[in-house]
């Protein structure tokens, strides 16, 4: 496209818009948060893992195997950037297009949210990073520290709200409160990594956390979370379930600040593919599961779950039965397979945490999904409140906020709340949090991952895993713990990168 030939109409700046929010999920590269990345960043720790016997372009990311010469951190560190690039472009230009003052302003918020966005999946992967704010930046531009990295970031997000409405006309699209949310996780991922001096035995000083002030940080989360919770209209949907189906987005936009969205157009060219890995396995074509399963659980996150909390059996299942008289459930008059009951001790043990109704009710590929898959929830928003609390001293207002998300996970049970209380019970908070965020959050977009390194414990709990206790324990976590060393913590910058721009330079250990 040539610019100058573009961006002159109110039309023109809609279209840009759509090209920003596509890079969340273009085919062009891997479907992004609707694929690849989810590959990238759920697998290596204690929820997640390669399959014994997969090898291929993703399974390095389960298995600790991960090194610069990796295809899939060249496509991500570049699709990263086009969608930083895109924003930059129509950031730059919306000014200068005639057009309905109110919704120039809203597109040009959606376009810094999104760049935000890009840039801090960038730094949560990579650490420090050149940040680009001008479009067709000089390609020779240096890493930053991960101070003004994140001082753009926060300054995104933060103006970005400002210019957001409540809601967004379009439903899944960045609002005031898809601004605010990230902006509180940015905060207590600063917050926690200074706490627990994340990175500081590692030589490179670009990744050090040192110049953070945790306690204003955490007092940022407290007020921003508490401005989510008060005033947004967000909410926990009722049944924990309908987040994950293909066909319940009025719930899920109860409680999402921000989804990726799945397209039901057959030759669009966005979409989510979710069958190689994160649904119960199962014939694609006629069950609508997982063929290959790439990654697997490990025993651990099924033994967080109490067995009355329908967390667990929802994102940990068996197999789909084959055969006519396979088990269905009708959710709100969609037509869904049921998978059997989970049981680690059997390779069948697998992810069932995104659902694709029955296959013969689509209009699309049986392996792409025309769903929504949720990038920040009102969960996590209380989950944040309730770590900020802690950390300022409030350790029972901080276990309060742990009340209704379990609540909702007796939802259709006789169980009481004091029987899930007392079996989750932790003397040190920080572990009650941690398991609870794992119980909830399990196999969202690099949640685990991101929490086990912010409050340094990802190397202590690979290296402390045992090789029992379940069938993928038993035969695919030696893989991991055979090739897990501490700096993985950040990955590599992409070979063809510090090739291309000799300003580079790489992360520790590559």
């Amino acid at each position: 496209m040539e610019t100058e030939k573009f961006y002159k109409t109110a039309a023109d700046a809609e279209s840009a818009l759509v090209g920003c929010y596509n890079m969340l999920n273009s085919s062009a590269y891997g479907r992004m948060f609707g694929e690849t990345v989810l590959y990238l960043l759920n697998g290596s720790n204690d929820e997640c893992i390669t399959r014994s016997g997969v090898a291929n372009s993703i399974s390095p990311f389960g298995s600790g195997s991960y090194t610069a010469s990796e295809t899939e951190l060249k496509n991500i560190w570049e699709a990263l950037y086009a969608g930083v690039n895109r924003c930059n472009h129509l950031i730059e230009k919306i000014d200068a297009i005639e057009m309905n003052a109110g919704r120039k302003s809203e597109i040009k918020g959606e376009a810094l949210f999104l760049r935000g966005f890009y840039e801090m999946y960038l730094a949560l992967m990579f650490g420090a990073v050149p940040v680009n704010t001008e479009p067709d930046p000089d390609f020779f531009t240096p890493r930053l520290s991960l101070q003004e990295v994140y001082d753009q970031i926060l300054s995104d997000f933060s103006t970005s709200a400002n210019m957001l409405p409540n809601r967004a006309a379009i439903a899944g699209r960045a609002n005031k409160w898809s601004a605010e949310g990230m902006r509180a996780k940015v905060y207590a991922y600063l917050a926690s990594c200074k706490t627990n001096n994340v990175g500081s035995d590692l030589e490179l000083e670009l990744n050090h956390f040192s110049w953070a002030n945790a306690s204003v940080m955490y007092d940022s989360v407290d007020q921003i979370t508490t401005r989510i919770i008060s005033q947004s209209g967000f909410k926990l949907t009722d049944q924990y379930n309908y987040l994950f189906r293909e066909t319940t987005r009025p719930w899920q936009y109860e409680e999402c600040l921000f989804t990726v969205e799945g397209s039901s157009t057959a030759t669009n060219s966005v979409g989510n593919r979710l069958n190689q890995a994160w649904l119960p396995q199962g014939n694609v074509n006629t069950r609508g599961g997982s063929g290959s399963k790439w990654f697997v659980p490990t025993a651990e996150v099924y033994k967080r779950y109490h067995a009355s909390d329908v967390r667990r059996n929802h994102n940990l299942t068996g197999s789909i039965p084959g055969g006519d008289n396979a088990p269905v459930e009708i959710i709100e008059n969609v037509r869904y397979y049921v998978p059997a009951t989970a049981n680690i001790t059997t390779n069948a043990y697998g992810i069932g945490k995104y659902r694709y109704r029955d296959p013969v009710l689509k209009e699309i590929s049986p392996f792409m999904s025309d769903g929504a898959i949720p990038l920040l929830r009102y969960a996590d928003i209380l989950l944040l409140n309730a770590e900020a609390m802690y950390y300022k001293g409030d350790e029972a207002g901080a276990r309060a906020m742990f009340v209704p998300i379990r609540q909702r996970a007796l939802y259709g049970t006789t169980t009481d709340l004091a029987t899930l209380t007392t079996a989750y019970q932790k003397a040190d908070f920080v572990e009650e949090l941690l398991d609870e965020r794992s119980r909830e959050l399990c196999f969202e977009v690099g949640i685990r991952r991101f929490d086990m390194i912010r409050f340094g414990k990802l190397n202590s709990t690979i290296t402390s895993l045992p090789i029992t206790g379940g069938f993928h324990n038993i035969n695919s976590l030696p893989i991991l713990k055979t090739n897990w060393q501490p700096y993985k913590i950040w990955f590599p910058i992409p070979t063809a990168e510090l090739d291309l721009n000799k300003n580079l330079v790489q992360n520790d250990g590559y």
